[in-house]
């Protein structure tokens, strides 16, 4: 599952991809806090992707919930990292949302 951060006002002159995948060891580590069950059973966040839009950015948090659905966890690991990520690239922190998409995820059944 997704969850998604929009970032505001950075300067155009960055590199915010860089600065984000330099910085996504401490940003995956600071999103993981507090979530040790989820860690226990394999899951976690796992990966951030930058998207440029044209006056904004959009920091996508990917996160492996397991069998649950993810929402409040994915939640809770947004509106933490969110203010972090806008202080690295100097500009501010709009929303932060789960994703409805659910592309990544894999179900089976018999």
């Amino acid at each position: 599952m997704e969850g998604q951060i929009q970032i505001l006002d950075a300067s155009p002159d960055l590199d915010i991809d860089e600065i984000i995948q330099m910085a996504k060891p401490q940003l995956l580590t600071m999103a993981n806090e507090g979530h040790l069950q989820l860690l226990t059973a394999g899951g976690g966040a796992k990966d951030l992707r930058v998207r440029k839009l044209s006056t904004q950015h959009i920091v996508h948090l990917v996160v492996h919930v397991g069998n649950a659905m993810g929402a409040n966890v994915i939640n809770t690991m947004v509106e933490k990292i969110g203010p972090k990520i806008a202080e690295l690239v100097g500009g501010t922190c709009g929303i932060k949302i789960v994703s409805n998409l659910c592309d990544q995820r894999l179900v089976t059944a018999k």
